[in-house]
C-alpha cells in the first residue's frame, strides 16, 4: 500500500490473486486497448507525475 510499482513486474503476485486495486494516473493511451498508468501510494498522492512521454516503460504499468 505505501510502495510504488514502477512495472507490472513489480507488482507482487498476492496483489494480483487478491486483486487488490491500485491508485494511479493514466499517462497515455497508445492504440484504444493498451495504457500506461503511473501508480501512486496512498502516501505518495502528493508526487508528481511525469511529463515526459518519451521513457514511460521505466517507470509506468502497462494496461492492455
Amino acid at each position: 500500500m505505501f510502495r510504488r510499482y514502477h512495472t507490472s513486474a513489480d507488482i507482487p503476485d498476492r496483489a494480483l490473486k487478491s486483486r487488490t486495486k491500485i491508485r494511479g494516473y493514466v499517462l497515455d493511451v497508445s492504440d484504444g486497448d493498451s495504457l500506461r498508468v503511473y501508480h501512486t501510494p496512498l502516501v505518495r498522492w502528493f508526487e508528481k507525475k511525469p511529463e515526459k512521454k518519451r521513457g514511460l516503460a521505466k517507470y509506468t504499468i502497462s494496461v492492455r
